[in-house]
């Protein structure tokens, strides 16, 4: 209170000296950016090559749903209206479609230890090989799904433990600016002689620090399924 240039601006504010928006440089607001994608597939794999090893892939038709609304707090020509979003559909949403193509090949590799037979399996995934954009609503951006390159392999222990590892080899980046994705993930499932599974796991971002998590959940077998 004792700066001479804000008690200045105190006074000519109560004096009524300010007849424009003294925010209107201010950008503080709210955005919505968002993308709903439906996927219908056409796949296909058999064994080749070698014994136990399967190759296929997977022809993906895309329908892409996005959605920008930027609300703008001290922009007087926006008011934040959540039932004019639900009327206004056309303006803030958009669909778009667009045909991508996956790729995987699985090793199934019998390792016998101590006369018992450990099933253990290698794969490798490429995700959205061809990668798909999608036009966001409202703007001439468009929105496009990264290239993924993952390895996995699982192991089976004495029938009842199975142990698995994932691994993104790649670097994504996600439609958060400064967010980038590349997980690996290690987890284990549990089988007894009963209708019961448990499984737990943990995941880390290699892409970002400070970044994992922890998961599990349970397992009911119903009959044969």
């Amino acid at each position: 209170l004792s700066d001479p240039s804000f008690q200045n601006f105190i006074k000519n504010f109560l004096d009524g000296k300010y007849t424009e928006n003294i925010f209107s440089n201010n950008k503080s607001g709210l955005l919505f950016k968002g993308l709903n994608v439906t996927e219908l597939n056409f796949s296909y794999a058999r064994e080749m090559f070698l014994p136990k090893l399967y190759v296929g892939g997977s022809i993906k038709y895309l329908i892409g749903t996005s959605v920008y609304y930027n609300f703008l707090v001290f922009d007087e020509k926006e008011k934040l209206d959540f039932g004019s979003i639900l009327s206004f559909k056309e303006k803030l949403m958009r669909n778009s479609n667009a045909v991508t193509l996956d790729l995987g090949a699985m090793y199934q590799i019998p390792i016998l230890v101590s006369e018992k037979i450990i099933k253990t399996q290698v794969g490798l995934v490429i995700k959205n090989l061809v990668e798909p954009e999608f036009d966001l609503a409202n703007t001439s951006e468009k929105l496009k799904l990264s290239r993924q390159l993952n390895l996995g392999c699982s192991i089976e222990l004495l029938k009842m433990f199975t142990l698995a590892l994932d691994y993104d080899l790649l670097k994504t980046k996600t439609f958060v600016p400064g967010y980038d994705n590349q997980n690996l993930s290690l987890g284990f499932e549990f089988k007894p002689p009963i209708f019961l599974s448990i499984r737990a796991g943990c995941l880390k971002n290699l892409a970002m620090a400070e970044d994992e998590i922890l998961t599990g959940g349970l397992g009911f077998k119903i009959f044969a399924f």
